[in-house]
C-alpha cells in the first residue's frame, strides 16, 4: 500500500511539477468542488486564510485557476478551475 501512495505521489510530481502539498490540496478542491472562495481553500487545505491566498496567487499565475470578486461581497474572493486544471482530473 506505501508503494501505491508513492507512486501515486511521484505520479502527481510528473503532471503538475512540484508545489507544496497545501497547494496540491487547493488544486483537488477546485477539481472536485468547483468555485471556491478563500476560506473555504483555507479549511481544505490546512493553512492560514493569509497562506492560502498566496497559494492561490500561485496557482492561478500558473493556469491553473482563476479569480474574481464576489458581486455580494466586495471583500470576497472566488477560485474557478480552468480548463487547464478540470482537464488535468479527466484522463
Amino acid at each position: 500500500m506505501i508503494k501505491t501512495f508513492l507512486d501515486l505521489y511521484r505520479l502527481k510530481d510528473k503532471l503538475v511539477g512540484k508545489m507544496p502539498e497545501a497547494q496540491w490540496r487547493m488544486m483537488l478542491d477546485l477539481a472536485c468542488n468547483g468555485p471556491c472562495d478563500t476560506t473555504k481553500l483555507s479549511y481544505g487545505s490546512g493553512v492560514p486564510p493569509t497562506t492560502a491566498l498566496r497559494h492561490m496567487s500561485m496557482l492561478c499565475k500558473g493556469g491553473w485557476a482563476t479569480i474574481s470578486g464576489d458581486p455580494e461581497d466586495k471583500r470576497r474572493k472566488i477560485y474557478t478551475p480552468t480548463e487547464k486544471l478540470t482537464s488535468l482530473f479527466a484522463a
